[in-house]
């Protein structure tokens, strides 16, 4: 990475002003410049009214002009032109060569329209004339991703757009930054160095207006009719330069003194603030609730607390109760209602409690018993994938969350417990009721709602409990009925042993922890992976003519996209990790999310690369004694899908109107809906 020459300092001790580099492409018409002066005066009058002091000097790329001293510059820029990225003028072959040089040596670009489309291009995404011919007039994005340049935020953006080229699939390490209905990719990033937007942040409408009149004939009266009524709506072109100077300043460096785990934009997008404390404070303290919570942060970190339970115990307060008035109206409520007290058996017990119960629950989950389910996840999620085809036959745009990513793993649980399927919603929804407290700031009352809903899950299997005592089946129910357990040592198959069966307590406990883990994790891990087939099409396509890449596929969006941020433990005795002190008592959250981004373990970690090294070594589903069983059916579910999607699926686009919002959780992140477009195959 090169020096940053924003880093001298004159003799006040003042850093210099920002020097930036215009690649000009082009130049308006003579009677057009007339009116706003040339591209560089427009990007030059937009910077000034955001920062008087930015620097900026012009290079012509058409007359030749280049730059022979890329460290005299903090970033680079560009302007829109009439040429296209595909024509064979030499200049527009030696641009992409540039763009290549930047990506290699890690150097900052901004590229706006032309320069959008460039590093889309250069880098080995697509670029094409749009089926539905020319954008123009004013165009609202939907931000899918927020970058800490991006301050202050914004939901969406309204930018003036002149385009008949854009930008059809990212680079191989491209994300989509923002969106909109007519240029799906209308912001994209590649890398922290390399940001591309199709918008003009420098047009204003008194150049554009005369502008579209002048390309009548090209554009159509209706057209240029409504592109010049657009233009009366507002424009953020400002708040777009600012954010610009953000990215070439690089004081927007995350400040840990802004985390907070409930904050909304953290929640959001908590990657770089993640990055951060591993960097700086791989165990960094936060706060939930008023009580201390110590991060861990980094890859080897984690792994150290999660293999040595002698040192760290998982007999947490299982969603974070540790709010007396809730204790005592919970409790209160479980006896009036008739629950059953929540017992810890495996995510909250230690040893030797928890190995007695987690070898009772593999006798019953077997790798056989997850091998048998695979014609009925086929089956279920060749259905699914039917009824969105049948739902968007018109060109329509669906969500997934709710048509594909909910209903496959809710019915998949449901077949391993043998329970109705008319039972479904109801699974989902005690599912959803058994994690609301974990991770989320909701009220007391929101709480004991959802206590309630749990109440009623405990009633329902309770009772399909009483019918297999005397109607026997051969299935989970049954075998957790016919388990026994020896209090005092291990679990016994000989009933002349003095052994007690599983209270009715704990089988539910196992039953809860079961529907949860079967389905809300991988509802996530589902959904994270078709937003990531529609954003990176050259994957799609590589799955599609090779289906023995969908294993990969999965362990990578395990990887990127963890589903299972973190997870408690507790201090048992006094301890020093990473040079940090943690005295007995003292919580943890062990950060799977941030160990499986650690650049020491994970080259080139923020990006999706199906086909690394070692991708498998993820801690999505934890390590040690606590690593989830569910990941195999988890791993099943989404080979399987990742499989059928991608045979019986030309493509998927991401719909415009997605605003990619996170549930409000710090330990279980997923999107709320994901809004795609099917092509059959």
């Amino acid at each position: 990475m090169p020096e940053n020459p924003r880093a001298e300092t004159g003799a006040s001790g003042e850093r210099r002003p920002l020097r930036l580099g215009l690649l000009r492409c082009d130049d308006p018409v003579p009677e057009l410049r007339s009116i706003c002066g040339t591209y560089s005066d427009m990007f030059a009058d937009v910077i000034a009214r955001v920062d008087p002091s930015v620097q900026m000097d012009t290079f012509s790329l058409p007359d030749d002009e280049w730059p022979d001293n890329l460290d005299a510059y903090d970033g680079w820029m560009t302007t829109g032109t009439r040429a296209s990225v595909y024509d064979d003028a030499p200049w527009i072959s030696r641009f992409a060569d540039f763009v290549r040089q930047l990506h290699a040596e890690g150097r900052k670009m901004f590229g706006v329209c032309f320069g959008h489309q460039m590093i889309a291009h250069a880098l080995g995404g697509t670029v094409q004339r749009a089926s539905h011919g020319w954008t123009v007039g004013v165009n609202v994005w939907k931000i899918h991703e927020r970058r800490p340049w991006m301050d202050p935020p914004a939901d969406e953006i309204r930018l003036i757009h002149s385009h008949q080229d854009q930008v059809l699939t990212l680079p191989p390490d491209g994300v989509v930054l923002a969106g909109a209905d007519r240029c799906p990719i209308a912001m994209l990033a590649v890398g922290e160095h390399l940001v591309g937007l199709q918008g003009h942040p420098e047009f204003q409408p008194e150049f554009v207006g005369p502008l579209y009149e002048s390309r009548t004939e090209l554009l159509g009266a209706d057209a240029v009719a409504e592109a010049q009524a657009s233009l009366s709506a507002p424009c953020n072109q400002e708040l777009v330069a600012g954010w610009m100077l953000r990215f070439f300043d690089g004081s927007h460096e995350v400040d840990l003194d802004d985390f907070g785990l409930f904050d909304p934009a953290v929640q959001q997008c908590p990657h770089a603030y993640y990055a951060k404390m591993r960097e700086s404070a791989p165990v960094y303290e936060a706060t939930a609730g008023g009580a201390a919570l110590h991060l861990i942060t980094r890859y080897d970190d984690v792994l150290e607390v999660v293999r040595d339970p002698e040192t760290f115990s998982s007999r947490f307060d299982v969603g974070g109760r540790g709010n007396a008035e809730l204790a005592r109206r919970t409790k209160e409520l479980y006896e009036n209602e008739g629950g059953y007290d929540r017992v810890g058996t495996m995510l909250t017990a230690d040893p030797p409690e928890h190995t007695r119960f987690r070898r009772l629950v593999s006798k019953a989950f077997t790798p056989k018993v997850v091998n048998d389910l695979e014609p009925a996840v086929r089956e279920i999620a060749a259905a699914l994938i039917d009824q969105m085809l049948a739902a968007t036959a018109g060109g329509g745009s669906i969500d997934v969350v709710e048509a594909f990513a909910v209903p496959l793993p809710v019915a998949v649980i449901a077949r391993a417990l043998n329970v109705p399927d008319d039972r479904l919603a109801d699974f989902k929804r005690w599912s959803d009721a058994s994690i609301a407290g974990i991770g989320t700031n909701i009220s007391i009352e929101e709480r004991l709602d959802a206590e309630r809903e749990v109440i009623e899950f405990q009633k329902y299997f309770a009772e399909q409990l009483e019918r297999r005592r005397t109607e026997p089946q051969d299935d989970l129910l049954t075998n957790l009925l016919n388990a026994r357990i020896d209090r005092d040592g291990d679990d016994v198959a000989d009933e002349a042993v003095s052994t007690e069966p599983l209270t009715t307590a704990e089988m539910l406990s196992i039953i809860q922890q079961l529907l949860v883990a079967g389905n809300e994790t991988t509802t996530k891990m589902l959904t994270e992976m078709l937003r990531l087939l529609a954003e990176h099409p050259a994957e799609w396509e590589a799955l599609r003519a090779d289906p023995s890449r969908a294993p990969a596929f999965v362990e990578e969006t395990l990887r990127l996209s963890t589903p299972t941020q973190g997870m408690f433990r507790v201090v048992k005795k006094d301890t020093r990790l990473a040079g940090v002190d943690l005295p007995a008592g003292a919580h943890v959250v062990v950060m799977f999310s941030s160990a499986n981004r650690d650049r020491l373990v994970f080259e080139d970690s923020d990006s999706f690369c199906p086909m690394r090294d070692g991708v498998s070594s993820h801690l999505a589903f934890g390590r040690g004694i606590h690593f989830c069983l569910g990941a195999a059916l988890a791993r099943l579910e989404g080979r399987v899908a990742a499989e059928e999607l991608s045979q019986r699926l030309r493509s998927v686009t991401l719909s415009a109107s997605n605003n990619f919002e996170y549930h409000p959780s710090f330990l279980l992140r997923g999107l709320k809906r994901l809004e795609i477009q099917p092509l059959p195959a």
